[in-house]
């Protein structure tokens, strides 16, 4: 028999390895379809970004990193804020697991936030906007009436 035939590799004619197989497309397709919701409700609330409106809640301000960028840097600094970045250069400073600007549960600085706080909750996927998060964000779960 010759070990490198398709027949061999692919365990044709094996029933364990058939079954080994079959049961593992259908696991693939399982988690395939339990994201799938969560995916296409990420892509429905990317094409309303416009319309959805932050409710300043703050809790995207706790126990995330909070990139920056030298735009971002450049903004804070001129508006006279010292002392936010991370010795890393990288990131903001975080207080007790929240962001170094988030007072009374407020953004101080709201008005020239970073741009990754600008983005949340979404973020581009193939050039889409998409909601990564939600259960943490009222603006993508709004209470019931």
């Amino acid at each position: 028999m010759d070990l490198h035939s398709d027949t061999v590799l692919l365990g044709l004619g094996n029933p364990n390895l058939e079954f080994i197989r079959s049961v593992s497309i259908l696991m693939a397709l399982l988690a395939l379809a339990s994201v799938t919701p969560m995916i296409l409700r990420g892509l429905s609330l990317g094409k309303r970004k416009e319309s959805l409106k932050c409710t300043l809640c703050g809790n995207c301000c706790r126990f995330r990193i909070i990139a920056l960028d030298g735009r971002d840097i450049k903004r804070i600094e001129e508006a006279g804020h010292r002392g936010f970045v991370k010795k890393s250069g990288s990131s903001m400073k975080m207080d007790n697991g929240k962001c170094f600007f988030l007072k009374d549960d407020k953004c101080s600085i709201y008005d020239i936030r970073p741009q990754v706080c600008r983005d949340f909750p979404f973020s581009k996927v193939f050039g889409m906007d998409f909601a990564k998060a939600g259960l943490y964000c009222p603006m993508l779960c709004p209470e019931e009436d």
